[in-house]
């Protein structure tokens, strides 16, 4: 019987060699997946956050008035910048106002109706609500799933950076 012993420590040394181009690639990676989060929440507005658009039931008011009538689809940013590691990306709406009712169309809320509500419910030819009455507005989860998409989509990159790495790909 032989016994034997190999040493990983010329692999080790072409592992450690592949690494040193792995910081411009985790930049490259984050930046890719700020934009590909930015899309999947604009695709997302445009289906109300519903995968095929389906979902509870929208008001009539809702489906005859586009739910992103605000334009907040157009506030999505994309900033980069490199650091000592590569890179840093990110995905946001700094814009107050658009952030706010990002917030509202993804987490949802409840708003008393004011007079001035009623007043452009009314210029729309819808029903107006009753002053003081109480309208339930649902989440869409348009920014929620965006993220759950780019995860997923995130990690699989991650992984086969990581596999070509390994096997010297770079």
């Amino acid at each position: 019987m032989k016994l034997t012993t190999e040493s990983g420590f010329d692999k080790l040394v072409a592992d450690i060699e592949n690494l040193r181009h792995l910081p411009n690639a985790g930049g490259d990676w984050a930046a890719k997946s700020a934009v590909r989060h930015k899309d999947n929440y604009i695709e997302n507005l445009e289906t109300q956050g519903r995968p095929g658009g389906e979902g509870p039931a929208v008001s009539r008011f809702t489906r005859e008035n586009p739910s992103d009538g605000s334009g907040i689809r157009n506030w999505v940013e994309v900033e980069t910048r490199k650091t000592s590691r590569g890179g840093i990306a990110a995905c946001g709406i700094a814009n107050e106002k658009a952030a706010m009712i990002a917030r509202v169309q993804d987490q949802g809320t409840t708003v008393v109706v004011t007079e001035k509500m009623r007043n452009y419910f009314a210029s729309r030819g819808a029903t107006p609500p009753s002053v003081g009455s109480i309208i339930e507005i649902p989440g869409r989860r348009s920014w929620e799933r965006a993220i759950d998409q780019s995860k997923k989509e995130a990690l699989s990159d991650l992984e086969r950076i990581w596999e070509g790495y390994q096997r010297g790909n770079h």
